[in-house]
């Protein structure tokens, strides 16, 4: 019925064009030009000098879980043990001591640091590119050096509540992983590129989540993909001793 109207000349001759192909060619091509013109300016605001410290932080954490992803590097290669804490609320702090204060305030002795300060990283990319640009449209240094304290602090606060709703999950994973000698004699695999006496890292596979491990071998590599068994925990490194599972077979 439309076609019969479009070729009898009864549709407004107004409207005609905005139905016609060159029409609808054109407003995608405005659409794509426009979307490139926004990657391009957000290209340029990123690299600009009030945005480049974000920016540049922003990448050392891609960079670092790239490595992660492929086994370049442990997960858990920049977090540190944080004082023991009872999840259930009866914290006790020491009021004297401004670091501790600082890590429960923002929940950072309940998730780990690295999951805190790749989100927080993220906030203040975000938050530099979004004021900086809609404040002196990144141009004024005083600007951008004031606003990266304040971006900071924002960031800071956001990680904090973005947080929140991890801590159980986290809590469950580190009570589940607190029972370390159950995994002595069970099958790990290796998903580092290697293990050695230095670096390495396996995953568990049991009944429960997969869990990550931090493990080391003695003697010879064991290359990624391989089988093996945990032989040994070492608590105050947060270590597993893995071996290759057919020299424990043979072992035996």
């Amino acid at each position: 019925m439309l076609y019969a109207h479009w070729n009898s000349g009864s549709l407004p001759d107004q409207l005609a064009p905005a139905f016609s192909m060159p029409a609808l060619v054109t407003a995608q091509a405005n659409g794509y030009g426009q979307a490139m013109d926004g990657m391009v300016e957000l290209f340029h605001s990123s690299f600009s000098v009030v945005n480049l410290p974000a920016t540049l932080l922003l990448i050392l954490v891609l960079v670092y879980w790239v490595t992660v992803l492929i086994g370049a590097l442990d997960v858990e290669a920049f977090d540190f043990d944080m004082p023991d804490v009872d999840f259930d609320g009866d914290v006790d702090v020491d009021a004297g001591s401004s670091f501790e204060g600082f890590l429960e305030f923002f929940n950072i002795r309940y998730v780990p640091l690295s999951f805190f300060i790749s989100i927080m990283v993220l906030a203040l990319w975000a938050l530099s590119i979004t004021l900086n640009t809609l404040i002196h449209q990144n141009t004024d240094l005083l600007w951008g050096a004031g606003l990266f304290l304040v971006n900071l602090s924002l960031s800071l606060l956001l990680t904090k509540f973005f947080c929140l709703p991890f801590i159980p999950v986290f809590k469950q994973f580190r009570d589940y992983a607190s029972s370390h000698f159950s995994l002595l004699g069970e099958e790990v695999v290796v998903t580092s590129s290697k293990v050695d006496e230095a670096f390495g890292q396996a995953e568990y596979r049991g009944n429960g989540p997969e869990l990550a491990l931090n493990v080391r071998c003695q003697g010879e590599e064991i290359p990624k993909g391989a089988k093996a068994r945990v032989t040994k925990y070492i608590k105050d490194q947060n270590l597993y001793v893995i071996t290759m599972k057919e020299k424990t077979h043979a072992a035996d």
